[in-house]
């Protein structure tokens, strides 16, 4: 029920309040705060709108999936069992609201943009015993700053890559046998897009 309501609420928000379409496809540069972890690189599917369109701003909505996490060095499996590289990953829904600047030259389009967002804790996969004692917090606050460059291809289409740097300002989990112990994510998104000018 609730993901037919998310269906719902994102087509009735498309045909109402957006003048563009965007569908963005890239990969995503995860890790933790620990010396002994290493980047993941996983694959993130977002869909965004912009509205409120003027001619060197605009503001836009996204919601995506995307894992965060990284690859534990010779670390300990549930079961205590050393292994080479140990997987952590969290898979999240995130949604954003942005506000762009845009600079156009001829048909080139470079802007900026920055915005709250909120990562919501769909799923987690904990094959390292180090995270057995930590309390994942299930929301992500923070901001999303991203920079980018599109071109047009027809008066309708464009495309584009863009980079962002996901910044959190709570943490992604606390131990609770140690509360003084945070765990922090840094992650950097880099995004192939396709816009669609309704």
């Amino acid at each position: 029920m609730k993901n037919n309501l998310t269906c719902i609420f994102l087509l009735f928000s498309i045909s109402v309040f957006s003048q563009t379409i965007r569908v963005e496809n890239g990969f995503v540069f995860s890790k933790f705060n620990l010396p002994d972890v290493k980047d993941i690189i996983t694959y993130a599917p977002f869909i965004g709108i912009d509205y409120c369109i003027h001619k060197n701003w605009n503001l836009s909505n996204e919601i995506g999936l995307l894992d965060k996490g990284g690859t534990v060095i010779n670390g300990l499996d549930e079961n205590g069992v050393l292994e080479k590289n140990v997987a952590i990953n969290l898979k999240y829904l995130q949604l954003n609201a942005l506000v762009g600047y845009k600079l156009f030259v001829k048909k080139t389009m470079f802007y900026g943009s920055i915005g709250p967002k909120v990562d919501i804790l769909v799923s987690k996969n904990l094959t390292y015993n180090y995270f057995s004692d930590c309390k994942f917090n299930k929301l992500n606050f923070g901001l999303k700053p991203s920079i980018g460059i599109d071109e047009s291809i027809t008066s309708r289409f464009s495309i584009g890559i863009k980079g962002s740097y996901l910044i959190d300002l709570n943490n992604t989990a606390t131990s609770t046998t140690s509360p003084s112990t945070k765990l922090r994510n840094t992650t950097d998104i880099l995004m192939l897009s396709l816009k669609y000018v309704l």
